[in-house]
Order: C-alpha cells, then structure tokens, then sequence
C-alpha cells in the first residue's frame, strides 16, 4: 500500500512540474525590444530580435505586439525554431506608403517555420487604399506592391 502510494504521489508530482513548465511559455514583448507604437518608428527591428530570441527558446515561446499602432517595414520571419512558436499581434501594423525600397518578396513574409501559430485581434494594414491605382515607371499599374 505505500509504495503505491509513493510511486502515485511521484506521477503526480511529475505531472503537475510538467503542466507548470508547459503553461508557462517565455513571452517576449517587442516593447521591450524597443519597439514603439507610435505608427511611424519601423517595428522590423525590434520584432526580428524577439523573434531570434524566442525561436530559440527550447521550451517553447510567444511573441506579442501588444495594442497599438505600429509601422513594420519589410520584414522576414523565419524558422526553423527551437519549438513551437505563437505571434500574438494584438496591435495595428502599417504597411509603408512608399515601397520603392521593397524586395520581391513582399511586406511581411513568414519562411521555414513548423509548429506556427499566428494569433490575436490584431490588424495587417497593408494601406491598399493608398496605393491602388497608383501609376508605375515600369508598367500602367503597380504589380510589385507589398500586398497580397
């Protein structure tokens, strides 16, 4: 009867430690990386370095964009990561008007990332309204806008 008890107690034990460890995912704020919503300092910076921070996490981690309005410029968020990985955007990200500096790829891409999760009740503004119509050097509308 003890032993089942201890050996019961244990499990239990090990279950709890490991539903704490789980539920407490590291939780890596752009704020704190500097990030500013002020809607014109470039997020990119800032979101790319917790971003490094928490893909490395082996445990597991969450990057927030808490509330508030945020200009991201062109912006590449990759893998692979550590472990799963959760973007919160609980804030407004403004695409730039002026794109002329813009690769290919677009405004926001995600590359190589298993176990993602994109979540929030946050905004991607690409500021299409802005841009639609707008005549090219190139051609006579715009193809490589930053928008999909």
């Amino acid at each position: 009867m003890g032993m089942k008890f201890y050996t019961v107690a244990v499990a239990l034990v090990l279950l709890l430690a490991s539903a704490a460890e789980f539920s407490e995912a590291a939780m890596y704020d752009v704020t704190k990386y500097g990030g500013k919503a002020d809607g014109s300092a470039d997020l990119s910076q800032a979101l790319l370095a917790a971003w490094k921070e928490a893909c490395a996490d082996p445990a597991g981690s969450s990057v927030l964009i808490p509330a508030g309005t945020y200009a991201l410029g062109q912006t590449i968020i990759q893998g692979p990561c550590k472990a799963p990985i959760n973007l919160i955007v609980q804030g407004t990200l403004k695409a730039p008007i002026d794109t002329s500096s813009f690769k290919p790829d677009g405004g926001v891409a995600f590359q190589y990332l298993d176990q993602f999760t994109l979540s929030g009740n946050g905004v991607f503004d690409g500021q299409g309204t802005t841009l639609w119509g707008r005549k090219c050097v190139q051609s006579k509308y715009c193809t490589d806008l930053p928008i999909g």
